[in-house]
């Protein structure tokens, strides 16, 4: 694998522009940019954010995934800004409460949303895709220290206090040459992003690692389709694509087989465990030289942790090796490390784990410790130094391969609603995996109804984190303490 020495982030597009300045970088529906083109439109776009961006202010990206958004990154990024990106879906609560809690400067989103957010006394720069044209000028250039926040992802929820994850651009260079190198990836491999650019993996694994090798990405618009997602791999040529369990069981069920695909390498999947009968049903319509790999990681981590490459016998809980300069330890309640096979908490260390929560000393002290993350979950390690994921420590839950922390919703409806208690759970699902339950104790009979605190939901929070039920109980199981239980 080609070694490209940068200190920041911007410098990926940079170094590309100057040293495969026509090799396509982005295809995007019938449009492609080279990476001299690209360059060119993030120079364009910096003209409009230079004068009110500073080095080291936050800036909020609220765009669906599109060549703009790529263009909106790099022109931040160059600019010596940290990139908070946000789901296109996000609700304008969750917005504003996130533009407030990183104390940004700055909100990137489209004009559709012009009329949405003319109230709002914040910074915000409204943009269509095609209004970008690119200019030959140099671009700015904010050179900073690599150990500085290049990165904020939010990994919790917009009421209360959410929890920012900050990764320098030494995080997520070691973790991109790490994953580059765990798949032997290289400039002639083309990826398919489906899955929203703010995800983590799809951040570092797939956008930022194929252009740090000067690849090319061609990004996806819409819904997932499988029908039309197989089409684009046959048609681009595309050579790795990453998924969710949700979509691959949608494509184990398409009627058609895909044999004549000679170019694609890798369909990565990751964000829950997949069941052994959907994995068969993806298997038997792909041609052979096509491997499965299960992914591990969390957002705090950089995010990739472990690789596994399936072979005949797939275990589920199996997750594979750590990927290069990933340490991981096993560890009891009393913090003794554990010996192969004994189960215990999921501790990692590495050059790409986070530097910490943003304004947040106390929950960055309960995962970071000496140089060690908690991740969390648990599991154990066997003889050969494989990852063996046996359950989670945290109450997140995953529908459709996206994570929602039920304590969000709880407080919501806790603070909206005249409820004793309430619980969200997930419920299982057999294309969601998972679907979202809210159990509630009311104050007093019918003092709620289950139409009001869907409608309510629907206004406040991003289309995934809403319940698909309302249940109205009398009472909630309990712990000895008097907390209520979750299992």
């Amino acid at each position: 694998m080609i070694q490209i020495e940068c200190e920041c982030i911007g410098e990926i597009l940079l170094r590309q522009a100057d040293q495969n300045p026509n090799h396509i970088a982005l295809t995007f529906e019938n449009e492609k940019l080279t990476y001299k083109q690209l360059l060119c439109k993030t120079a364009s776009l910096q003209q409009k954010i230079k004068e009110k961006v500073e080095s080291g202010d936050v800036v909020l990206i609220c765009l669906p995934n599109s060549l703009l958004y790529i263009q909106a990154y790099f022109s931040i990024t160059l600019l010596g800004a940290v990139v908070m990106p946000l789901y296109s879906a996000s609700s304008k609560v969750e917005i504003v409460q996130a533009f407030y809690a990183a104390n940004a400067t700055l909100l990137i989103t489209t004009t559709e949303m012009k009329s949405e957010f003319n109230d709002l006394d914040i910074a915000i720069l409204y943009l269509e895709e095609n209004q970008i044209h690119g200019i030959d000028i140099v671009p700015v250039y904010r050179p900073r220290n690599k150990n500085e926040v290049a990165l904020m992802l939010q990994t919790s929820g917009t009421t209360g206090n959410p929890k920012i994850v900050q990764l320098t651009h030494y995080n997520l260079l070691t973790n991109i040459q790490a994953h580059c190198e765990s798949l032997n990836l290289s400039k002639e491999d083309r990826v398919l992003i489906t899955l929203p650019l703010p995800f983590g993996y799809c951040n570092t694994s797939q956008f930022l690692s194929h252009l740090y090798l000067g690849g090319q990405l061609v990004i996806m618009k819409g819904l997932f389709l499988p029908s039309s997602f197989m089409k684009i791999i046959r048609d681009q040529k595309i050579t790795v694509v990453t998924t969710v369990p949700t979509m691959l069981q949608a494509i184990s069920m398409l009627k058609s087989d895909y044999k004549q695909l000679p170019y694609l390498r890798y369909i990565c999947f990751g964000g829950g465990q997949l069941t052994s009968k959907i994995l068969e049903g993806v298997r038997r319509k792909l041609p052979q030289q096509v491997s499965m790999v299960q992914t591990y990681g969390q957002t705090e981590a950089g995010p990739r942790i472990t690789t596994k490459v399936i072979q005949e016998v797939y275990y589920p809980a199996n997750v594979g090796k750590p990927i290069r300069g990933v340490h991981i330890i096993i560890k009891n309640e009393n913090d003794e490390t554990l010996k192969p096979l004994e189960q215990g908490d999921i501790w990692i260390s590495s050059l790409s784990v986070m530097k910490g929560y943003y304004k947040n000393e106390l929950e960055t002290s309960k995962v970071l410790l000496n140089g060690w993350l908690k991740t969390g979950d648990q599991g154990y390690l066997d003889e050969e130094n494989n990852l063996w994921i046996t359950g989670r420590k945290k109450s997140i839950i995953k529908t459709g391969g996206k994570q929602v922390h039920p304590e969000e919703i709880e407080r919501l409806i806790m603070d909206h609603f005249p409820v004793e208690q309430v619980i969200v759970k997930g419920e299982a699902d057999h294309f969601l995996g998972e679907i979202l339950v809210a159990y509630i104790v009311p104050s007093h009979l019918n003092s709620v109804k289950e139409n009001e605190i869907l409608q309510f939901c629907r206004l406040q929070l991003s289309a995934y984190k809403v319940p698909k039920k309302v249940k109205i109980v009398s009472t909630l199981p309990k712990t000895p303490n008097g907390k209520i239980r979750r299992s």
